[in-house]
């Protein structure tokens, strides 16, 4: 929210992965009123919602498909919740909606606020290294989805969980997206960049990124304690083929 103002204001130049989604309003006007500029999508394909890891379709028969909890909820129960299943959910900071919906849906669940994005990946970790059931809200992309492939609950096609969300008057989408699309995941600089900086402004144009490159580059800066700059350097030297072409863009 900060770099939105901050770069309307030229303190900073750019930004390289905002996500239209709550915010998407505050882009737009500012988008509209010319006080920054868009560079268009970066590359990564955003997703928000309830994750498991693959081994627990097995116990789940029906997943991805959001109908199948209503039969296994229980396998995600814990000491805290039984014999209902428990959803990891969002810190309580980060305003999680995971219990509307699940009452919307009539699903024997709790959600549990997570202690954390440190606590909620060794949840994940120790769950996998003992194959047991863990249902948690998350998003993509992250390291933690990419590491573990970690797989989304996913709508039914006829719209039922959507249209029970609606008659809940569940304000925001972070369990289910309703309108079909991935979240988008755009670039935006400070309108002044591209007189200013003229290659600047066009590398960035033509930067891209991927889920796929993203996760474990993150991860090695996250959990293994590597220097951005090393991490991205290492990048750079494996991946010429990718970058150069941005780089002939910004120096024509």
């Amino acid at each position: 929210m900060p770099s939105l103002q901050a770069i309307s204001d030229g303190e900073i130049t750019a930004s390289l992965e905002w996500w239209n989604q709550a915010n998407k309003p505050l882009y737009d006007k500012a988008v509209a009123e010319k006080k920054i500029d868009p560079l268009g999508r970066t590359g990564l394909v955003g997703s928000e919602g309830w994750y498991y890891p693959p081994y627990v379709a097995e116990k789940c028969p029906g997943l991805p498909d959001w109908r199948a909890l209503q039969k296994c909820a229980e396998i995600f129960a814990t000491p805290e919740t039984a014999p209902k299943g428990r959803v990891l959910d969002y810190p309580a900071e980060w305003n999680p909606d995971a219990q509307k919906w699940i009452d919307a849906l009539g699903l024997d669940l709790v959600a549990v606020a997570s202690g954390g994005e440190g606590a909620t990946a060794a949840e994940v970790k120790s769950a996998v290294a003992r194959q047991e059931p863990i249902l948690l809200q998350w998003w993509e992309p992250t390291w933690l989805a990419s590491e573990f492939k970690l797989n989304i609950v996913k709508l039914d096609p006829e719209g039922i969980a959507c249209a029970k969300g609606k008659d809940a008057k569940i304000p925001t989408t972070k369990m289910f997206d309703c309108a079909g699309k991935a979240i988008e995941i755009v670039k935006y600089d400070w309108p002044g960049t591209k007189d200013k900086w003229p290659a600047a402004y066009k590398f960035m144009q033509a930067y891209q990124m991927t889920n796929d490159w993203q996760g474990p580059m993150a991860k090695a800066v996250e959990i293994e304690g590597q220097k951005v700059e090393d991490v991205a350097k290492k990048w750079v030297d494996q991946n010429e083929a990718v970058w150069k072409p941005w780089v002939e863009q910004a120096t024509k």
